[in-house]
């Protein structure tokens, strides 16, 4: 007779664990299901905002500018560089003087906006040198700011850049 039992209360277990539909649900006394009653209206749905796809990748760029310094055909300023897309600028700027012997120099920097900011790493008579330049390119000229500069940390300076002012220094040349 257990043994009938116990096969019985099993029975009846399994029966009602099998059951296909979930147990109502009770709600609070005085609450509601919220129950959507019409789909939302499209003219109400607020757009979003996708973020523009980024510029395409156009590879570096290959700028050079030159000047002539005065009369004389063979002093010239040069300057030449790459320009990548994250905007970092690596090259040479070059003086050539008829009096005197040539300063080759290298370049290295950041473009921010029409903003140039650059290190110049040069040999001048024997002695290694560095400077900023701080240049500004508009219409295919290249500007420079000039006025007082400090040494810091053996390190050439603009002692105050927001009074500077800007000067021509080079144009825009097709690069040979």
């Amino acid at each position: 007779m257990i043994k009938h039992l116990s096969i019985l209360f099993s029975a009846l277990s399994i029966l009602t664990a099998c059951e296909d539909s979930p147990p109502a649900r009770v709600m609070p006394k005085g609450k509601k299901p919220i129950i959507a009653e019409k789909a939302f209206p499209k003219d109400k749905e607020l757009p979003i905002d996708i973020p523009p796809p980024p510029a395409p990748y156009t590879g570096p760029r290959k700028l050079c500018f030159e000047m002539q310094l005065g009369e004389n055909t063979n002093e010239m300023t040069r300057m030449q560089f790459i320009l990548d897309d994250n905007d970092s600028i690596r090259g040479s700027l070059d003086y050539s003087y008829a009096d005197r012997l040539p300063i080759h120099g290298t370049i290295e920097g950041i473009k921010e906006g029409t903003f140039i900011e650059l290190v110049y790493s040069y040999v001048d008579g024997g002695v290694r040198k560095k400077e900023q330049l701080v240049l500004k390119l508009e219409d295919n000229k290249l500007y420079k700011k000039t006025g007082a500069m400090v040494e810091e940390n053996g390190f050439m300076v603009l002692e105050n850049p927001l009074i500077a002012s800007l000067q021509l220094f080079l144009m825009k040349v097709n690069c040979k």
